[in-house]
């Protein structure tokens, strides 16, 4: 949408519908927060650049909720697209068809399970529809690997492999983190010092994951100083050796250790080099996405 045209009509309907030139009203406007549209955000002729203009106090920012999930998905599609393409084919199958749900039905009260589940939707305009689907994917691994191997075809039956497993698992990780400060954004009548400690605490949580060992103690301050937007070649005085970022992710993630030792050195080795770059993936959107430096940043220093 035209960043002017659309900005002035939006900003018009606020003045006019909203504060109606309300003096009450107006003294008590504090804030806007918006998603990333152009027509919001835009430094010139934006809704935002346009009400500060009039009330040059309030604080403007954009919708954490909304910045988390554009974090989530720019940063998965630096991991094997071939593993994403599994999670939808697996939701994709079960989708619109009653008959093979009642079939998968079937296979889990066979195996005598406690609870029967079918698999949940993956849908690209429901944020977090990509953690729930591959968190039932990886509940039902086994029903879903048995279900395939009577009724599916033979590229189905293949997804069902310990490096594919793998692949998941360690996606699923990282995505319930994600979805975690999501839904912590989301929570009602969050002061700014609350938003603050969860952008920073989630910041800390993926770069304690990747920074060398020494640096595993280090504060906010000093790991937010860590230019994770830069090459990976750059980022080698500062991060783990692969090898060791393997051995903390399997020492982090005992329910692993069986299924890697399933595995051949080369392509563990292969599965953790992707997985490392999508944490480092992760903290580059944060460092580019999260408002660490705007007014929702910067006043819980000053009044906190």
């Amino acid at each position: 949408m035209d960043e002017g045209k659309t900005g002035k009509m939006l900003y018009k309907a606020i003045k006019n519908k909203v504060l109606k030139n309300d003096a009450a009203l107006e003294k008590n406007f504090v804030g806007i927060v918006s998603d990333q549209a152009a027509s919001m955000i835009g430094p010139y002729k934006g809704v935002a650049k346009r009400l500060k203009n009039d009330f040059p106090y309030i604080v403007a920012t954009n919708d954490l909720s909304h910045i988390s999930h554009l974090i989530t998905k720019h940063s998965v599609k630096s991991y094997p697209s071939q593993t994403l393409q599994i999670i939808k084919d697996l939701s994709n199958h079960f989708a619109k068809s009653c008959q093979r749900r009642a079939k998968f039905r079937s296979v889990q009260k066979k195996m005598k399970l406690l609870k029967i589940y079918d698999i949940k939707n993956f849908t690209k305009v429901r944020w977090l529809s990509l953690a729930a689907s591959l968190s039932r994917i990886i509940n039902l691994w086994e029903p879903l690997k048995i279900y395939f191997e009577k009724y599916g075809e033979d590229d189905e039956i293949n997804h069902f492999t310990f490096q594919n497993e793998l692949y998941l698992r360690n996606l699923l990780s990282l995505l319930e983190l994600l979805v975690h400060y999501n839904l912590e954004c989301q929570k009602q009548k969050l002061l700014y010092d609350q938003l603050l400690l969860i952008i920073q605490e989630s910041f800390i949580i993926f770069a304690k994951m990747v920074v060398s060992e020494d640096r595993t103690q280090l504060s906010y301050d000093e790991l937010s100083k860590i230019p994770f937007k830069a090459k990976v070649e750059e980022l080698a005085p500062f991060i783990v050796s692969l090898e060791n970022f393997r051995e903390r992710w399997i020492q982090e993630h005992t329910d692993i250790q069986a299924l890697v030792s399933q595995l051949p050195l080369t392509t563990q080795t292969k599965i953790f080099e992707d997985t490392m770059k999508l944490v480092l993936k992760i903290l580059s959107e944060i460092q580019k996405r999260l408002p660490f430096e705007d007014q929702i940043g910067n006043k819980p220093k000053l009044y906190f």
